[in-house]
């Protein structure tokens, strides 16, 4: 960001407080923290350690123009099953916290509200209330809605290489006409940027990866909403006339009376995709028209005359962790004796492993009601965690004075004791008898 010595516009100065920047940290380990990746964990764990006075310097040079971007790194996240991979991009953490900031920012502006809260798109729009609901749920409810006013015919359809393929100069030209403050506006520039460290090593996949105008990071805080700007005018000029059209970042479905109504909006949709130079996916919007009664899946649910469900390969996730957890804890107790069992694939905290995990994924599909398929899911737990504690056992009897270790509980003759010694009265001299 070149250097200025002027006044702060209003939207900058609010961006850049410490406060601000805090709250933006605070989102930024939040994810963080629960990242599958280890690596990220760790560079969050330590820049937590020093991270006020960090968060200190960032404003300091972000509002003397000092302040350098870091490169970024592009990670090919495997995709499928076919060898493709979802081009993420990972900012340095000091990138991630004024992405935060700005997107916190964008989501304050009056002006931007009609683009950010829209009755046509769930995906990276904040929860409304506590109680409301938002992001697939949300999306599910409001199908149904369609249908309860007679859309029964159903398109669904991808858009290919969506972040990729956003404009940021496109998005730029809307956000400026709403807040035309030149400082926020640089901040701006500088955090949708996309420059990284590994493009060499990456070869020819680095233009699969944003550049220069086209494309904006997937895996930066800023992507989702930009993307939404990008297409308000898409989902309203969509949902004129007699057909639905919902969206969900990149994925659609148009809700028609009739087949040849749908077949018409998808058409309508392709044009006005062509105008911002981005198309369907072939193999994804290739399904054609189909009904309630036959089914379909939109955004991982699959829905079929009278039932709303996870799809296969939901189900199929969750038997696969359940079975991965339960087999890491069976592999420790088959160790090396010789060797300290490590505490969290004992038995208790490995059940709860499974319970937490259990908990964590009901609660994402707790709109569904197939409960035929609910109660197989908890006979196939129950079938596996029967077969574990019968490993449990079969272990006991082999090594018996491992049952606590194996169980997870404390010995207290493990402990590494460092009592106190009982102090010893010294003979007094002065009473010695002769």
């Amino acid at each position: 960001m070149p250097t200025s010595k002027c006044k702060h516009s209003k939207p900058f100065e609010e961006t850049t407080r410490q406060p601000a920047l805090r709250h933006a940290w605070n989102k930024v380990h939040a994810n963080g923290i629960q990242s599958r990746s280890d690596t990220t964990k760790t560079e969050i764990i330590e820049f937590q350690k020093t991270a006020d006075k960090i968060i200190r310097k960032i404003q300091r040079e972000i509002r003397n123009g000092s302040f350098v971007f870091g490169k970024s790194v592009g990670k090919k996240v495997p995709k499928g099953s076919m060898g493709d991979f979802r081009p993420i991009v990972v900012a340095p953490i000091e990138t991630r916290i004024l992405q935060r900031a700005v997107l916190d920012q964008l989501l304050r502006q009056p002006s931007l509200k009609p683009y950010i809260v829209t009755p046509y798109s769930f995906g990276g729009i904040t929860k409304q209330s506590d109680d409301g609901m938002a992001a697939v749920p949300l999306a599910i409810s409001k199908i149904l809605d369609a249908k309860k006013s007679g859309l029964n015919y159903v398109r669904c359809a991808d858009i290919s290489a969506f972040f990729t393929r956003i404009s940021k100069s496109a998005v730029r030209e809307i956000i400026s006409n709403e807040i035309q403050a030149s400082d926020f506006m640089g901040l701006f520039d500088s955090c949708v940027a996309v420059e990284l460290e590994n493009a060499a090593q990456l070869g020819a996949d680095a233009d699969r990866f944003p550049r220069e105008d086209m494309g904006v990071a997937q895996g930066s805080a800023l992507s989702p909403l930009l993307g939404n700007i990008l297409l308000h005018a898409f989902d309203k000029s969509m949902n004129e006339g007699d057909c639905t059209c919902f969206r969900y970042i990149d994925d659609i479905i148009i809700l028609a009376p009739t087949e040849r109504a749908a077949n018409a909006r998808f058409r309508k949709a392709e044009g006005l995709l062509s105008d911002l130079q981005l198309e369907f996916s072939a193999q994804k919007s290739s399904g054609g028209v189909r009904s309630f009664e036959t089914g379909f899946e939109f955004l991982g649910i699959e829905i079929v005359n009278g039932l709303i469900r996870p799809n296969g390969k939901a189900v199929g996730k969750l038997k696969q962790k359940i079975l991965d957890i339960l087999n890491a804890s069976r592999k420790e107790f088959s160790r090396d004796a010789s060797k300290p069992l490590r505490s969290q694939f004992a038995m208790i905290p490995t059940l709860s492993r499974v319970s937490s995990t259990l908990n964590g994924w009901a609660k994402h599909y707790r709109f569904c009601n197939d409960q035929k398929l609910f109660l197989s899911l908890d006979q196939y737990v129950e079938s596996h965690i029967s077969s574990y504690l019968g490993s449990y056992a079969a272990s006991v009897r082999k090594n018996p004075e491992a049952k606590r270790e194996f169980l997870g509980i404390t010995s207290l003759n493990d402990i590494d004791w460092k009592p106190f010694a009982w102090p010893t009265t010294k003979p007094n001299s002065c009473n010695v008898e002769y």
